[in-house]
Order: structure tokens, then sequence, then C-alpha cells
């Protein structure tokens, strides 16, 4: 058991246990404000496990950590970093989240990189969350009394805005009991999702094992994979067997997407795989390099987000230059919202329904998040007059920030035989290009078959009306 000071770490998993993992949880803040301790105090587990991060004290790369909700229930701790040079870690480690701890300490109160990581996982759209008011052992009660009263005003219009603020000390541990069982209580109340759709996994890290070879892991987006899936590297399109799953070093039969996983893969290929390439199911995904979105600019930002201007694309792992065209008008404005085509440097692995993060490189800061809802292939950007239609059409048919809800899906159906197969498409077709496997599009289908919006031409293949 790993104890620190006599305190036994309460969501500690040991060696002999294998629990199921519900979802993965992200903790988010600034920089020294606690983050790592707080893991630790909970799990057990050191998340800070480069040498360079435990000289200088400070998270730079991903830490992972299994935290036991009881019976045999657990969630993953993605353990993300705080300064403002590792905030595309940051992104990355956000991607796939089914919850956020955010994390303030007392003695500093709501800092930078909190604001801007409450702006990255509100764009990302996670939903729910719990507040944590870390070393209070350094102030008095008064002091806490009023960051707990500044905290309630930072989040009143976020989705936290009726999360638990739960006081803790890392160095007198008061406050860790009540925080882990408001902590398990939050995540029971979030609905466990289905693993809809095709796999696929943007690629956190890669290294060799001896004995087995090449290990990938990463938190799938979508999908299932099960040990003997063949697999494709997006972009690149080596295939490789999955020999053994791992979820939190613990061999497990398949992984789901939300969970935190180590995929081995020893025949890939010679080419070494690299963060932000896409592990998937093969054929899914055909990398583009003209992505069209609708973003929401951040709130309180000072300049606006001009046309053609040079900017940090994150997707997932994923981080790309490339430059923004405004579809509506020359700029947008800080709470403003619009459409736009962002030109990447070079292909990427990303679909429609995944979202985004754009950063302006100087000065370097957040400026806007969205969804990517068409792609286009090759290096020909389309004109306004062509794209803007369909943008709208995409964007009122599936709706903004939950592609896989069985509404969103439906109008996605619409949409692709509307823009897409406009002469009509068959079932397999359909289902591929809405990255799911036939027999969860068949529901979709025979719903819409039902309602008269789609109708069948002949045997397998459908038509909108």
């Amino acid at each position: 058991m790993t104890e620190t000071m006599g305190h036994r770490a309460p969501g500690l998993v040991t060696n002999r246990m294998n629990p199921d993992l519900v979802m993965m949880v992200c903790t988010a803040g600034h920089v020294d404000h606690g983050k790592t301790a707080l893991v630790k105090m909970l799990t057990g587990c050191m998340t800070d496990r480069l040498r360079e991060e435990q000289e200088r004290g400070l998270t730079i790369d991903l830490g992972f950590a299994p935290c036991l909700l009881g019976g045999n229930l657990s969630v993953g701790i993605v353990d993300v970093p705080g300064h403002e040079k590792f905030i595309r870690n940051m992104v990355a480690g956000v991607s796939g989240i089914g919850m956020t701890i955010l994390v303030i300490a007392a003695d500093d109160g709501v800092m930078p990189q909190t604001v801007e990581h409450m702006q990255i996982m509100t764009l990302l759209g996670v939903r729910r969350g719990i507040i944590a008011l870390t070393k209070t052992d350094l102030v008095d009660s008064k002091t806490r009394e009023i960051r707990i009263a500044e905290i309630r005003e930072f989040v009143k219009n976020t989705f936290l805005k009726d999360a638990p603020i739960c006081p803790v000390s890392s160095k007198t541990f008061e406050g860790y009991d009540s925080f882990y069982t408001r902590f398990v209580e939050e995540v029971s109340h979030i609905r466990r999702e289905q693993a809809l759709g095709l796999f696929r996994m943007p690629v956190e890290r890669v290294f060799m094992r001896q004995g087995f070879g090449m290990v990938l892991t990463g938190i799938p987006v979508a999908g299932v994979v099960r040990v003997g899936d063949e697999l494709e590297l997006m972009p690149g399109g080596n295939r490789g067997r999955v020999r053994a799953i791992q979820r939190f070093s613990r061999e497990a039969e398949e992984g789901f997407a939300g969970q935190c996983l180590a995929l081995n893969l020893p025949d890939m290929g010679r080419m070494e795989p690299r963060r932000g390439q896409v592990l998937c199911t093969p054929g899914c995904i055909e990398p583009a390099c003209i992505v069209h979105t609708y973003l929401t600019i951040v709130p309180g930002l000072h300049l606006p987000l001009k046309n053609a201007v040079e900017i940090k694309f994150h997707s997932g792992t994923l981080e790309l230059h490339g430059k923004i065209y405004m579809l509506e008008k020359s700029e947008i404005a800080s709470g403003e919202s619009g459409f736009a085509t962002i030109v990447l440097a070079e292909p990427a692995a990303i679909a429609p329904g995944d979202r985004l993060i754009i950063r302006r490189p100087s000065p370097a800061e957040t400026v806007a998040g969205g969804e990517i809802l068409v792609l286009t292939r090759g290096d020909r950007r389309p004109s306004r007059q062509i794209i803007l239609p369909r943008l709208e059409r995409r964007l009122s048919m599936t709706g903004r920030f939950d592609p896989a809800s069985r509404e969103g899906l439906a109008g996605l159906f619409e949409y692709l035989l509307l823009d897409e197969f406009p002469q009509g498409s068959s079932g397999e077709a359909l289902a591929r290009s809405a990255l799911l496997h036939m027999e969860e599009a068949r529901d979709i289908l025979d719903t819409l078959l039902q309602t008269g919006v789609v109708r069948k031409i002949s045997a397998g293949w459908v038509i909108h009306r």
C-alpha cells in the first residue's frame, strides 16, 4: 500500500486489482497549484515520470494514474501541464475526457493558466467537473472563504457553475476524505457513453519494449479495439495487428473510447510512428489539410482573429501550423462565432465531428475553438460561395458538440445524402462516411426510412427524399 506520512491514498489501485475503467478525468489549473500532489494523494501515483519534471517540480508531459471509485470501478486521471509553454500537451490531455478536476491554490486564487485551461476545456466540450481549492494550509479561514467566493464568481457562467468546491491540503491532508467522496459522487452522475464508431486513437507516445516491439499509447476518441485487430496508422498507411493491450499497466483483451491504452503492434513497418498520428480501423480515415469549421472566439480576447493570419491548430494530440480564412467577415471578435476555413501545413488524420483549438503563435494564447464540420481533400480551397451553404446545412442538421447523439447521427446521415451522395448511396458507404460500423448505422437508417426522410431505390441503396 502506498502511504505518505500516515495518509493512505483513498483511490489506490493495488497490483492485485484489475478494476473496470469507467472514463478518463483530467486535472486543470495554473502551474504550481498542486495538481500533481492532488493526484498523488488520491491515487498514490507520482505522475511526474520525467527526470526533468521531478527536478523542476513542473509537469511537462501528460501523466496518467488510475483512481479506484469503490467496488470494481475506477477512473483514469490525466495530470496535465499548467505552464503556458506546455499548453499543447494540455490540449492533448483533454481530448476524450469525460470530466475535469479544476485545481486552484488558496494562496494564489484564479491565475492566467486557470483562465486558459477553462477556455480550452469549454471549447473541447468538457461538461462536468469538480473544483479543488488546494494549499489551504497556507491561508487562514477568512482568506479561504474569500477564495471560494472568487471561484464561484469565476465559474458562474461556465459548465462548472454548479460544481462543488472542495478545500484540501496536500500537507495536512485536511479535506481529502470529503473531496474523494464528492469526486466519486460526481463521477457516478455521469452516464457512461457507449463506444460507438470505428476505432480511432490519437497517438500520444511511442516506445519500444524489449521482447514485445513497438508500443503506442493514447486515449481513443471512438470505437473498440481487441487483441488481434488490424489497425492502420494515418497519415502514412502502415498496418499492423494488435498483439497485446494494456489499460493502466494491466493486461486486457479489449479497450474502449475514453480509456488510456497501450497497444503492442510489433509489425507496424519501418516508419516510426509519431505523436499526432492516429491509429484507426483500416480505410476509415483519409488525411486532409483543408478544414472547414464553426469557431467560437474566447471571451476577453484583446485582439480579434483576423482573416489570412498564421495560427497553430490543435486536435487530439496533433499540433500543426496553418492559415485561417474567414467565410463571413474579415475578423471575428471576442465572444463571437463564425465559419472559417483552415489550411494546414500538411495533411492530418482528422475527421468531421472532431474538436479543435486555435492558438495564436505570437503573442502565444488560445483564441478560439470549435468542431470540424467538413474536410476538403487535395490542395484546392473551395470558394466561399460553394462551401458556406454546405457548412450552414451541416451545422443546422447535426447540431454542435454532440455528433454521436442519435439525433446528431440522423442529421449527419441526412447531410451526407444531400451533399456527398445526392444520387444515393449504399448503406455501407454511408456508414463508413459517418465513421460507424454498419450494425450501428442500421438503426439510424431504419428510423429515417420509416419517417420517409430516406427512401430505398434498390437493394441496399438509399436516397434522400
